[in-house]
C-alpha cells in the first residue's frame, strides 16, 4: 500500500483531517440525534462519548493498519466538527467502501458531495483503488442524491445489516471506477 499518506485534505468550505481525541465530545453529540444515526449501518444506539472515544481507538488501529481510512470533516474557518467520511478497503486491496455521516445541522449545505469528491479523489490517487462503492438505506434518499452527483451509479443490492434500526434490508449498491472518475474529471 501507499507508504506517505495524507494526514489532512482540503477543499473550499472544509478540512478532512485525522482523528484526534478531543473530537470525541462532538461525534458522540452528533451520533445521539436519531435523524443522523438511524441512517447508518453499524452504531451503537444510545451512541455515547465511551463509544466515540473507542471509535477513535479504532479508526487509528485501522489506518495504521492500511486497512480503513476515516476523517473528521470540519469547516475550514473554525476547525468545528460537522461529519465523518472515509473509505474502507475491501479484501484484496482494489476495491473500497465509502461511507459517512454528517451533523444534522449542517445538512443541505453541500459539505458531503464537497467532501465526497475529495475522498474518491483521495481513494483513486492516494489509495490507488480501482473501484469505490457506497451502500444506502433504501429510502436514505439524501445519501443516494449525494453518491449519483459524484458518478456513482446503481450496482445491485447487498443484504446489510443497520444496527440502529435493527434490521437487515436489501440495500442499493452504487459504484465508480477509476476510469470513470478519471472520465468525470477530465470531461
Amino acid at each position: 500500500m501507499v507508504l506517505a499518506l495524507p494526514q489532512r485534505l482540503q477543499t473550499e468550505r472544509l478540512v478532512l483531517r485525522r482523528h484526534r481525541r478531543d473530537d470525541a465530545p462532538a461525534i458522540a453529540e452528533a451520533l445521539a440525534d436519531w435523524e443522523v444515526a438511524r441512517w447508518l449501518a453499524r452504531l451503537p444506539i444510545p451512541y455515547t462519548l465511551p463509544d466515540a472515544v473507542s471509535w477513535i481507538r479504532t479508526a487509528t488501529r485501522n489506518w495504521n493498519q492500511a486497512t480503513d481510512y476515516q476523517f473528521v470533516v470540519a469547516e475550514t474557518d473554525d476547525d468545528r466538527l460537522v461529519g465523518h467520511m472515509g473509505v474502507r478497503i475491501e479484501p484484496g486491496g482494489t476495491e473500497g467502501e465509502f461511507g459517512y455521516w454528517f451533523d444534522r445541522q449542517v445538512w443541505g449545505r453541500g459539505y458531503a458531495s464537497e467532501a465526497g469528491h475529495e475522498i474518491l479523489r483521495f481513494a483513486f490517487d492516494e489509495l490507488g483503488l480501482q473501484r469505490v462503492t457506497a451502500v444506502v438505506l433504501p429510502d436514505n434518499e439524501r445519501s443516494a442524491r449525494v453518491v449519483l452527483k459524484l458518478g456513482l451509479t446503481p450496482d445491485g443490492y447487498r443484504r446489510q445489516r443497520f444496527d440502529p434500526i435493527d434490521a437487515t434490508v436489501d440495500a442499493p449498491v452504487y459504484a465508480i471506477t477509476r476510469r470513470q472518475w478519471q472520465d468525470l474529471q477530465a470531461g
